[in-house]
């Protein structure tokens, strides 16, 4: 037995050590030589031949003395900090920690996918455990996506199953914004709902004011978009006023509310817009007096301020 279970050696017995001026035996050096091989055929060998027989122990090392470390840079490698605790050094400073709970990136992680490949997945645990959880500090962000000027590129996906949600944003009171946005919130791909759908406290494309506009008239036949969305322009005739949508609307089925004010009196008085004709890209509507709301009144000859607001499908 040429070494013992610590690993340290024991020398072949009977015979060893020799002695000065004493014949040495057949049996001594067979029995030394085998034992000699059997060491060395126990031995690890240095270009990778056989393989461990029983689990590879090594010393607990350090973050600066990995005990696994490598021959051009051994001050990067595998160590054991603590009981149950697993780290790798990169020039003599943690980046990654293993515990039995816990698996720490202790520097910035990044991960990249590739053609055919999701670069990070992760699955929530039994009960309410979250796959991925962000906690922001000071400025930065918990969870942070960043899209690439390729057409299709998105930051962030999040996508629900059956009736359950593909993204939940909480507040941790009821007076705490949930969500914000520095850019435009997309329902483009979002589907329409019937008509006699019910939502509570839901915003759906169908729901959403598709357009509206602040249009002033000067009395002159002069007109003037001062303000809105989605409206391309608009244009006054001696019986009514149109505006045209930049996006047109999905069908002539939409809402099209109206007010108006007259500038001809003092106070200015109300003027009721009555809607005439829808089209998709556009809608036409008269505007009369209340008093005698048969009589269509002329944009051209006097100062209206017209509010408009659409809803609809587009």
């Amino acid at each position: 037995m040429p070494r013992l279970s610590n690993g340290n050696w024991q020398d072949y017995t009977p015979g060893n050590p020799v002695v000065t001026n004493t014949t040495i035996s057949s049996a001594w050096w067979n029995g030394t030589y085998a034992d000699l091989g059997n060491a060395i055929a126990g031995s690890l060998s240095r270009d990778g031949l056989g393989g461990m027989r029983v689990p590879f122990t090594l010393v607990d090392g350090t973050s600066s003395a990995p005990a696994f470390a490598f021959q051009l840079e051994n001050t990067t490698g595998f160590y054991r900090a603590n009981p149950g605790d697993m780290r790798v050094s990169v020039l003599g400073a943690d980046v990654f920690e293993w515990t039995s709970t816990a698996v720490t990136a202790l520097e910035s992680m990044v991960v990249t996918g590739t053609a055919s490949t999701t670069g990070l997945a992760a699955t929530g645990g039994a009960g309410n455990a979250d796959g991925v959880s962000g906690t922001a500090t000071g400025t930065g962000a918990g969870v942070h996506g960043f899209s690439t000027s390729t057409s299709g590129s998105v930051a962030l996906v999040g996508t629900g199953t059956g009736s359950q949600l593909g993204l939940l944003a909480t507040s941790s009171a009821a007076n705490i914004d949930v969500a914000r946005f520095d850019g435009y919130l997309s329902m483009a791909s979002a589907t329409n709902p019937v008509p006699t759908a019910g939502f509570t406290n839901h915003l759906t494309p169908r729901n959403l004011v598709k357009a509206w506009a602040y249009v002033l008239t000067d009395g002159s036949g002069g007109v003037a978009l001062k303000n809105g969305f989605n409206i391309a322009s608009a244009s006054i005739s001696a019986t009514d006023m149109t505006v045209n949508y930049t996006n047109a609307m999905a069908d002539t089925f939409y809402v099209c509310m109206v007010q108006a004010t007259a500038a001809s009196a003092s106070p200015k008085t109300m003027v009721m817009a009555v809607p005439s004709t829808h089209l998709v890209g556009s809608t036409t509507f008269v505007l009369r007096n209340w008093t005698t709301p048969s009589v269509n009144l002329d944009p051209q000859t006097d100062s209206f301020a017209v509010e408009l607001v659409v809803l609809g499908a587009q």
